[in-house]
């Protein structure tokens, strides 16, 4: 009907207000430790992007006598039997034996974990410990100086995991005696200390740890050999007896002894270094300042040390294989300018004395910031040196890692409910940083992408920014901590001003330094440079479940000059928000904008205005996080899309025109209708200016986000015009939109032209992510063909292993079923690849018992990412002949999230086991 408008959606989930953090052409993803599949009612989600290496865990296989904890299980506190031990004990064909001991692991993984009162004040620490890299064994003794916590006590107790326990003395030489029960270590005093007092034990032991440390490599090659310890969030009492909570903080001392041919890294200055007879040496590190035992870290290997330069009187380290040197210079040369950064950001120095970097084999989760001694994932690093993207990822590591130097290291939460107060403020700080080092257009995208995946979590997992909740902390390092902690300081910063909220921010890190923190004195540290009440912001968006979602209208009264605007908050959730709602309208090129509250659930609000708007835009800036569903013609889109001076008003434009036009397509014939020209206001003329717009926004706009969402758009509208467009934003200078581009071209159902555009870009394309995309969009277009070719390629040996991986990742998991079942196993193959291999069998896994099968062998792997990938492939199954081999899992499983994930895994089997009659 002429003169019919189309009206739609958006989501609006952008970014910035006053003093915008600044830009680059493309995003940095933070990439950090925990980011795995995690299981939620009987379903994994990917809460962050998964790692592609791993560690090996070392099986539990202790002497009988050892004395090992047995967790936390009632089951276990009450000395009965393990869920091991009666799944070994009944035959698999006594199923509702079997069941009911995976309902109690369940009904275990439900209970939120109860505090416990501690019984010390950890003050020192001294290790001195053989480890044997060959015989993967830690043995020695570890000395805790501490005086007891609140009252005199003659009984205390700290955290092992599997230790056996030679000897134990107090600081007379006197035997203390040791219990292992409760997942603790008990210790009877021989004689009472009072609360001012200080008392040392010598606790002689040995373990082969199963978890807090890993070793990788093989015997077979010496060289390859490695260990090294992850001791967030309660891992590191499995290699040494420790007080494992993060509001206790002692100073750390270590002495270690390994074979010659390798090299320590530990935390502080290395003392000494002294060889030892038949080839042995021992190394001695010291670290003054108070730390918890979660960053407690040692790593063995053969590292070459590389010089990285200095800031002021701290010198800065990097260890690695002698291979990766050449890349350790060229992408971790940016550690003195982050420092120097951070170091202004915080108002204070770095807190140490050094800072070391260590990259190692196999470990899975990105990074980890031990203190003065940072762990990070080689494979990452040799990512950086084949990729772009990845290259970009690995920066934002480097600064995420640093960040914590200055919050989560020196000012650490008193619980790990609290989580937020470390990854917030780092992932916040990776933004500012990116404003520093590649300008205001990267942080904004990185900033943009925060705000999308903080939402998506807040809204999945359906828990608050603080929260008690939890079993294993593990649980929390999630896109509420990390993104949802960011995005909510950035809100922070709109609400109080650049100028209180940078010297609060500063203020709170230097008077916090060494201690234990809350969310309650970070409110009461920035209240008092505001005159803003933030009590209830911080109830409605820190402890409060749920994101804001608005839907928002206005209409012009001609006769009155009056734009009238409408919002009403429409979110699920009982809380209502009170919300600063900044709103810019556009009349005849000149862009006003007005700043209103929204107190109630619907509220109106009438603003003179001379003429009708051309565009309307609601929570001008992104100041908001929440979801915003905008009520707006399509030619309005347009001219937002194309004279909007905020990016991310364009990039919303965009999101919406794609949206609408989408909409349209899947309604009308398949046939293009560019050239059906009608009256200028037709609906159809109308769409034909707005796929204009997009094509020209997919080359010109400055914005890299805005460029790759007007490719997305387009390929939603399954037009010609659409199709003629596409294949020449295959060639963008941003990797970004060139993916965009690429998975946009699979949309067009098997259509030869498309396919044959994606074929003829693959070939010049060298970046491994937009090659990904490539494969994609084949795969996107369901044609034999593509398909026939995406499996002929995965299996092609003649060409670099991403463009396989990708190919095999890209095609149909039952054409290259065999292909992925051999790879899966196949150690010789990198680590990303095996796990890309089992990524294709968990999409057969629910329909196929015998890939089930397989995924659950490869629980046995030794590598830790093989066992994250093969639990993720079993996220569908739903057959109870598992539950014994899963119950044994969770058992033995060397981290406390694979044990998480394992719970949730038999919670959705148990689900489909038919009732009894």
């Amino acid at each position: 009907m002429p003169g019919q408008t189309l009206r739609g959606s958006v989501r609006e989930f952008y970014t910035f207000g006053s003093r915008a953090v600044s830009s680059r052409k493309s995003a940095l993803r933070r990439q950090k430790k925990v980011r795995h599949p995690r299981l939620r009612n009987g379903r994994i989600r990917l809460v962050f992007t998964p790692f592609s290496s791993g560690s090996r865990a070392v099986r539990n296989s202790f002497p009988f006598l050892r004395l090992s904890l047995l967790g936390s299980l009632p089951w276990a506190i009450a000395g009965g039997e393990t869920p091991l031990a009666a799944a070994q004990s009944h035959a698999p064909e006594q199923s509702a034996n079997i069941e009911e001991i995976a309902r109690q692991v369940v009904r275990n993984q439900a209970q939120p974990r109860e505090p416990r009162e501690p019984t010390v004040d950890v003050h020192h620490t001294s290790l001195d410990l053989t480890v044997d890299l060959r015989q993967r064994t830690v043995s020695g003794t570890a000395t805790i100086t501490f005086a007891p916590f609140a009252r005199a006590r003659d009984r205390i107790e700290l955290h092992g995991a599997g230790l056996t326990i030679d000897s134990v003395l107090d600081s007379e030489g006197r035997p203390v005696p040791v219990e292992a029960r409760d997942g603790l270590l008990h210790f009877r005093l021989p004689r009472e200390v009072a609360v001012d007092q200080t008392e040392r034990l010598a606790i002689r032991y040995s373990v082969s740890p199963t978890r807090g440390m890993f070793f990788v490599g093989s015997s077979e090659h010496p060289r390859s050999l490695q260990a090294w310890t992850q001791g967030q969030t309660e891992l590191n009492r499995g290699w040494f007896p420790c007080h494992d909570v993060p509001r206790d903080r002692g100073s750390v001392s270590l002495k270690v002894t390994v074979r010659e041919e390798f090299r320590t890294v530990s935390n502080g200055r290395l003392i000494s270094s002294q060889p030892l007879e038949e080839g042995w040496r021992m190394d001695e590190w010291q670290l003054d300042q108070e730390i918890p035992a979660y960053l407690v870290t040692l790593a063995v290997g053969a590292f070459e040390e590389v010089d990285l330069g200095a800031v002021d009187d701290c010198l800065l380290w990097a260890y690695g294989r002698s291979r990766d040197v050449p890349l350790i210079r060229e992408h971790l040369a940016v550690t003195a300018d982050a420092m120097v950064f951070l170091e202004d950001l915080a108002g204070m120095p770095y807190p140490y004395a050094a800072y070391r970097q260590v990259l190692v084999d196999e470990f899975p989760y990105g990074g980890m910031e031990n203190a003065t001694a940072t762990t990070l994932d080689s494979g990452k690093l040799r990512k950086a040196g084949r990729s772009r993207h990845a290259s970009r990822d690995f920066e934002s590591l480097l600064v995420h890692e640093l960040a914590h130097h200055w919050w989560g290291n020196p000012v650490t939460a008193s619980d790990w409910s609290d989580l937020w107060l470390h990854e917030g403020f780092v992932s916040y700080a990776e933004v500012l940083f990116l404003e520093h080092s590649q300008g205001r257009d990267a942080a904004l995208e990185l900033l943009l992408t925060q705000r999308r995946t903080s939402m998506r979590a807040r809204e999945s997992l359906g828990r608050a920014l603080v929260t008690t909740d939890y079993h294993f902390p593990d649980q929390l390092f999630d896109g509420v901590s990390y993104e949802g902690g960011s995005v909510f300081l950035h809100l922070l910063r709109h609400l109080v001003g650049d100028d209180a909220f940078f010297a609060a921010w500063q203020q709170w890190t230097r008077s916090q330094q060494n201690e234990a923190v809350s969310t309650r004195q970070f409110r009461q540290a920035l209240q008092e440079f505001t005159s803003l009440d933030l009590e209830p912001v911080f109830r409605e968006w820190v402890h409060s479940v749920g994101v804001p979602q608005i839907v928002g209208s206005w209409s012009y009264n001609e006769r009155a000059g009056r734009l009238e605007l409408r919002a009403e908050q429409v979110q699920r959730t009982p809380n209502l928000y009170h919300l600063p709602l900044p709103v810019a309208y556009s009349t005849g090129g000149q862009r006003r904008t007005v700043s209103l509250t929204m107190e109630e659930r619907s509220s109106v609000w009438s603003v003179e205005c001379d003429r009708r708007p051309d565009y309307v835009r609601f929570n001008d800036g992104g100041v908001i996080p929440g979801v915003f569903v905008i009520d707006q013609e399509l030619d309005e889109w347009r001219a937002q899309f194309l004279h909007e001076e905020d990016p991310l008003g364009r990039w919303q434009a965009a999101d919406a025109l794609g949206r609408l036009l989408a909409r349209k397509a899947s309604s009308s014939s398949s046939r293009d209708d560019d050239e059906e020209l009608e009256q200028h206001n037709s609906p159809r003329e109308a769409r034909r200016r707005a796929r204009a717009a997009l094509a020209l926004g997919a080359v010109e706009d400055p914005f890299a986000p805005v460029r790759a969402a007007a490719a997305k758009a387009l390929g939603k509208t399954q037009g010609g015009f659409a199709r003629s467009v596409l294949p020449t934003i295959l060639g963008d200078e941003e990797l970004t939109v060139r993916a965009a581009a690429a998975r946009a071209l699979g949309r067009f159902r098997d259509d030869m032209i498309c396919a044959e555009a994606l074929l003829s870009r693959l070939p010049i394309e060298q970046e491994p992510f937009v090659q990904s995309a490539i494969f994609s969009g084949l795969a996107g277009l369901r044609s034999k063909e593509a398909d026939r070719f995406l499996a002929d390629f995965a299996a092609r040996n003649d060409v670099s292993p991403d463009l396989v991986t990708g190919a095999l990742r890209a095609a149909r998991p039952q054409d290259v079923k065999d292909l992925a079942w051999d790879w899966s196993l196949d150690e010789s193959r990198r680590l990303d690849q095996r796990k890309a291999a089992i990524e294709v069998l968990g999409d057969l896994a629910a329909s196929d018992s015998l890939v089930a099968e397989h995924l659950v062998r490869l629980l046995q792997d030794n590598s830790l990412v093989i066992q994250y990938a093969a639990l993720a492939g079993l996220a569908e199954v739903e057959d109870p002949q598992f539950l014994t081999s899963l119950v044994r899992y969770y058992q033995r499983a060397p981290v406390d999230d694979l044990k998480a994930d394992t719970a949730g895994l038999l919670g959705q089997i148990l689900r489909a086991v038919p009732a009894d009659d």
